[in-house]
This record gives structure tokens, C-alpha cells and sequence, in this order.
């Protein structure tokens, strides 16, 4: 009696484990950005399951994750009756992180770049897992034939629906070429199928025109864009039996690149500018050195020149993305984006890294690399617009760099005379240094060891006008203006 007890209740506790089994990973898609929405109408990464087998199955207390070497990552809720997946019958997660839009929402996200999807028992067995490879936008991924099958690229993506017998995606379904000619791009096709690639568009070639199974093609732009607002085409890819799918092709116009410079920024903001949540952020200041305002509502920054889209400046507010002639705009280097417009998805590093404007892709407006950066001193043009660059121990943001270059002083020297005609006399009480001199442009016109003492340093076949004299010691860096007559 008491085995035959025994036998019961172990039989029953691995139904469950022997039911969920059964359950597949069958497609996924972790890169959503045209495709379908979820209930609140949000493109999101998700996950569809399978049921291969014969019962009912309630993944309610299952765990998923996106890293296998942390299987118990998110548990999906128990007791609901929308967890239960019928046999034959899928179920999609919404992969968003967020969980409060429903019991079907689950708390990770799918990079594109390729990781891992596992799911796994309520007592931690493994039901099904899948390491996976970079992936494509709006392409899914998933098993043929379903539930069973090997892992394949679908452009047409099934989600609570059988994956078809036939595949066929490519690994481009959107790019822009520049405004000029003789430019390239491959495309590889994943398929299963005999397919053809074709264009209206005399501004394109396509080559090969038509593949069997996985296989390539080539894009040739072969007319430059002389307007200046962008052209599209569209690349049509077929296979039998199986809908078109459409590459979209933009090649971007000749726009005048408008003369907007990065002017200084500050990467350790400690105690210098509050932001409009008074909050110590970095920031980044632009200049524009022209006579007329520019916009830059459209234009991208980054801190990263290999990913010059990293973030565009909203077309919307033109009153708050306006730089006036001769005046500056300040931007929040935070993440924090919901604060407003001027501030980006990006926070600059002390450590050094690299600040870019882009017009587009293709276009840089201006960059700078930059080594290790200090609290509460910022990194500027030593003239507004000019060439050179150096360290302000008072921060100038919004205003211009001149500022802080008429405030430096140094007590430990004497510079005179000034005006001054022939000979500029240096006097450093202190230790010797290095003397730069620049012309109003920032253009360096001299550079020469400075001893303890009193130094005498021509300036005769120097430009007329004001100078900018600066002496770099082992641990300070000091300015001052001159007239030279």
C-alpha cells in the first residue's frame, strides 16, 4: 500500500515536467521596428512557444531568460488562464520588460546583435533553449519544418502561426547610399527556393538577378543624386509560392553642409551648470560662426564615429534646435531623453572617448577625440570656431570661450609690454614653461621653451592685431591677450 502511495505521487510530479517537455521554442523576432504591435500597439521583441505535444500546458511559474548562464532570469506568472497553450496551439511573449502591461509581457529584452532565449521548469530543468547569431530587422527566426526543424530566417514571419514549408529573407531590408556614384552593397539571401531581385530604377543594377537557395546579390548605384532632397527605390524579392518582400533603397541628396562646430564640453559635471531638472549632467556646446541661425533639428550626435546616427535632434522644436548667428546651443549629454529635447541618449565619458556632428551617415559636421577630462573643467576651442583646443578651469556654457580665456590669469608671470611692437618680455618667477602664441583664428603661430626669469620672445613678423599668449607649466595652463602693433 504504502509503495503503491509512493509510485502515485511521484507519477504525478512528473506529469508537469514529462507535459512541458513539449513546449518549443518555435520563432522569435529581436528586432521589431515595422511589424506587428503588441496590445498597447508598441513594436516589440517577441517570443512565440509551441505546444508539439498532446495536453494542455501551463508555462505559468515557468522561468525565461536571456542568458543561459542565469536560467532563472524572469518567472512568468502563475495562475492565469491566458499561460495555458492547447496542444497544437502557440503563445506569443511580448519581450519588452515590461510586465505591467500584462502576464504575457516578460522582463527581458532580445539584443539583435545575437545572445540567448532558455526556458526553463518552475524547479529550474531545462525545457528548451537556442543561442543565436546576429540578427535582421524584421526578419524572425525560427524552426523548419515547425516545432522540430532547424533554424532558419523568415521574411515572412508567422507569429501564432505555422513557419512555413519555403523561406526566403535577406539580410538588408533598408539602406542609404551616398549622394555620389559607384557605390556597392551586398545582400545576402537565406532561402530555400529558387528567387529574383528586381528594380523600376535606371539610378540602380542589380546583379545576379536570380538565385537558387541561399545565395547573393549585388547593388550598384551607378548615377549620382544632383538634388538635393533624397531619392528612393524599392528592390523587389520574390520566390514561388511565398510573398514579395521589398528592400527599401534611399540615396540621400546633395545638402549644403551648414558650418556648426562642437565648442566646448564639460564630461565630469560635478558642481558647474544645473540642467532644467536641476541636475549636474554633461553637456555639449555648438557654435555657429555663421551670419545667419541654423537649425540642427535633424542632425545626429554621437559619441561613437563608428555609429554616427546614434542620436538625431528632433525636427519638432525649431525654436529650441535654433543656433543664431554667432551664438551657441547647449545640449545634455544624460540618457535622458524624456527631459527634453536637448538632451541625448548618450553620457560622454571622463575617461576619454569621442564626441561626433553628423549631417547624415555619410556627413560629418565636426568631431573631436579626447583624451582624460577633469571634474568641473571643460574641454573648448581656445577661440569660438577656432582650431585649437585646450582646458578651461572656468567653464564657459552657452557663452562664449573668450570668457574664460580673459579670466585666467598668472600671478607667478609678467608679460609686457602691451601693446606690443618688436619684443614681448616674459617674466616667470616660478619654473620654466612652454610659450604658444595664436593668432584670433586660433591658428598657432609660435612655440618656444620659456626659462625661470626674464624671456624675450620677437613677435615683429607677427600678424597686426590681438595675440593670445599662453604658457603651459607641469601642472597649469594660463592665457592672456596682447595687442601687437
Amino acid at each position: 500500500m504504502k509503495k503503491s502511495l509512493f509510485l502515485s505521487i511521484f507519477v504525478c510530479f512528473l506529469m508537469p515536467l514529462a507535459y512541458s517537455q513539449n513546449i518549443v521554442i518555435n520563432e522569435f523576432m529581436a528586432t521589431n521596428n515595422t511589424t506587428i504591435g503588441d496590445n498597447y500597439g508598441e513594436l516589440e521583441d517577441w517570443i512565440e512557444l509551441y505546444n508539439n505535444g498532446s495536453s494542455n500546458v501551463n508555462i505559468g511559474s515557468m522561468y525565461i531568460t536571456d542568458n543561459l548562464l542565469s536560467p532563472l532570469t524572469y518567472q512568468i506568472p502563475a495562475g492565469n488562464d491566458s499561460t495555458i497553450i492547447a496542444p497544437g496551439e502557440y503563445l506569443l511573449l511580448w519581450a519588452d520588460g515590461d510586465t505591467e502591461q500584462g502576464v504575457l509581457h516578460i522582463d527581458i529584452k532580445l539584443n539583435g546583435g545575437g545572445e540567448q532565449i532558455g526556458l526553463y521548469t518552475s524547479s529550474g530543468n531545462i525545457i528548451d533553449t537556442i543561442t543565436y547569431d546576429a540578427q535582421i530587422a524584421n526578419v524572425s527566426y525560427g524552426r523548419l519544418p515547425n516545432a522540430t526543424g532547424e533554424w532558419v530566417f523568415f521574411g515572412n514571419y508567422s507569429p501564432e502561426q505555422s513557419n512555413g514549408n519555403s523561406h526566403l529573407a535577406a539580410s538588408v531590408y533598408a539602406h542609404a547610399f551616398p549622394s555620389s556614384s559607384n557605390h556597392t552593397l551586398g545582400v545576402n539571401i537565406y532561402a530555400n527556393l529558387n528567387w529574383t531581385v528586381s528594380t523600376s530604377e535606371t539610378w540602380l543594377t542589380i546583379n545576379p538577378s536570380t538565385g537558387s537557395n541561399n545565395g547573393a546579390f549585388t547593388v550598384n548605384v551607378i548615377e549620382a543624386n544632383s538634388s538635393a532632397t533624397e531619392r528612393t527605390a524599392s528592390i523587389s524579392l520574390a520566390g514561388t509560392g511565398i510573398a514579395d518582400q521589398t528592400i527599401e533603397i534611399v540615396q540621400l541628396g546633395q545638402q549644403a553642409a551648414p558650418n556648426i562646430v562642437i565648442n566646448e564640453f564639460l564630461a565630469e559635471n560635478d558642481n558647474n551648470l544645473a540642467d532644467n531638472h536641476n541636475e549636474y549632467d554633461d553637456w555639449i556646446e555648438l557654435y555657429n560662426p555663421g551670419n545667419t541661425p541654423v537649425d540642427i533639428g535633424g542632425m545626429y550626435l554621437s559619441d561613437d564615429l563608428n555609429d554616427p546616427l546614434k542620436f538625431q535632434v528632433s525636427t519638432l522644436h525649431a525654436d529650441s534646435t535654433t543656433i543664431p548667428a554667432k551664438g551657441f546651443l547647449l545640449l545634455w549629454a544624460d540618457d535622458d531623453t524624456e527631459q527634453g529635447v536637448l538632451h541625448t541618449n548618450f553620457k560622454l565619458s571622463n575617461g576619454g572617448e569621442e564626441i561626433g556632428l553628423f549631417l547624415n551617415q555619410f556627413t560629418v559636421l565636426d568631431s573631436i577625440m579626447y583624451t582624460e577630462q577633469y571634474a568641473d573643467t571643460s574641454y573648448g576651442r581656445l577661440w569660438d570656431g577656432s582650431p585649437a583646443w585646450t582646458l578651461f578651469n572656468m567653464p564657459t556654457p552657452d557663452a562664449s570661450n573668450a570668457n574664460a580665456i580673459e579670466e585666467e590669469t598668472f600671478p607667478e608671470y609678467q608679460m609686457y609690454p602691451n601693446p606690443v611692437a618688436d619684443y614681448l618680455f616674459v617674466n616667470i618667477t616660478n619654473q620654466g614653461g612652454l610659450l604658444k602664441i595664436f593668432d584670433l583664428s586660433g591658428r598657432l603661430l609660435k612655440t618656444e621653451d620659456i626659462a625661470s626669469g626674464l624671456n624675450k620672445v620677437y613677435v615683429g613678423n607677427m600678424p597686426k592685431g590681438i595675440l593670445l599668449i599662453g604658457l603651459e607649466t607641469d601642472s597649469q595652463k594660463h592665457y592672456q591677450k596682447v595687442v601687437n602693433k
